[in-house]
């Protein structure tokens, strides 16, 4: 996102691809090592980088080499059915996240599961990633690959909510017994398109009260981010930001690998992730098409009143200012040639052409 060197990212999810060259035929997390260290979780991480790779990039010719893996991969983990169809975590490293609160459900950051071996963030998990993938086959004409993948992530979910959907609590339980509960959970549920509104319109106000939720940790703070800007919680997410305003007076100058006493690393690339929300959610700059041939600019400042970047896109480079002076609101949004895009602000819509566009609001 933030360089239009694309050969790092190519490189990184074909790595991955050349890792499944082991004993379990699936990605193996700690490659070139051959010992075929598998975490579940990051399997469809990885299916969902190739699905962000094609989004922000395109190249559609190269996303085509990496899909006959990325289809292997999710059928390779799909098999592994209860007898209600959810998707059972395999037998090897089940890492979702590493926990910020002592408990005794999770163990080196594998979540609550019974001896069915069933756990709602990852079903959840795998009905997100098949909603990424089917948009991946749409937008690569493979129209009856596409619509499977869409059944399965429909019938999935209609399981899910069936096993771990707790009407009393308005919340998704980790387990079947519906004895532990956890943010991961709830921000999966709000990622997936196949969880009916209704519910999710409940889980944000749930997830955010609730005093027994196993918390999300930096890493995984990502997809709370993005659960939370899509609910319009900005200033939630906001105050998640914190622990990264306290690093400098903490002795860090890297982002580690967790925020406890303990940081098992001071240097850990997944905490700069809120470098992309600052972009995403914050100043509103996405995709509005695959390949980035088009961008929606959809600003969510909060109480913040002073924002400004430079994005690179492989047409030039744009970049978005938002101001507060006063009462109003000022918006300049500069857009390469051959760039078409649009200002989204609550239910208004502005076009965006070539050049600079200004723009001044009401706050």
């Amino acid at each position: 996102m933030s360089t239009l060197d694309d050969r790092l990212p190519r490189k990184a999810l074909d790595m991955f691809r050349a890792s499944r060259n082991n004993h379990l035929g699936l990605v193996n997390c700690a490659y070139p090592e051959q010992g075929g260290k598998h975490i579940s979780s990051f399997s469809l991480w990885w299916v969902a980088m190739v699905y962000d790779y094609a989004l922000w990039r395109g190249d559609s010719e190269w996303v085509r080499s990496m899909m006959s893996s990325v289809r292997d991969e999710l059928d390779r983990l799909l098999v592994q059915r209860s007898s209600q169809g959810a998707v059972k975590l395999p037998i090897s490293w089940n890492f979702m996240d590493w926990q910020t609160a002592p408990s005794e459900a999770w163990n080196s950051g594998t979540p609550p599961h019974g001896e069915d071996r069933l756990n709602a963030a990852f079903n959840l998990q795998m009905i997100h990633t098949l909603e990424l993938v089917a948009k991946l086959e749409a937008y690569l004409g493979e129209t009856e690959l596409e619509l499977r993948t869409r059944r399965l992530a429909e019938e999935l979910s209609n399981v899910a909510l069936q096993l771990f959907w707790n009407e009393e609590r308005g919340l998704f339980a980790d387990d079947t017994g519906h004895q532990y509960y956890s943010e991961h959970a709830q921000v999966l549920a709000l990622l997936c398109e196949s969880i009916p509104s209704n519910l999710n319109r409940r889980l944000v106000p749930g997830m955010l009260k609730a005093k027994d939720l196993m918390r999300t940790s930096i890493y995984f703070d990502h997809y709370t981010f993005e659960a939370l800007a899509s609910t319009s919680h900005i200033e939630e997410l906001l105050a998640r930001f914190e622990p990264w305003f306290g690093m400098e007076a903490n002795g860090l100058r890297t982002t580690p690998e967790i925020f406890l006493d303990s940081t098992r690393s001071d240097c850990h690339a997944w905490g700069a992730h809120p470098i992309y929300h600052v972009y995403t959610n914050l100043l509103g700059i996405r995709p509005a098409s695959m390949g980035f041939t088009s961008v929606v600019i959809r600003p969510q400042p909060g109480s913040l009143t002073h924002l400004h970047s430079k994005l690179p896109h492989p047409k030039g480079c744009m970049e978005v200012r938002l101001e507060s002076r006063g009462s109003h609101w000022h918006i300049e949004v500069t857009l390469p040639q051959g760039l078409p895009g649009t200002l989204v602000l609550g239910n208004d819509h502005y076009p965006l052409k070539t050049g600079q566009n200004k723009f001044e609001f009401p706050v």
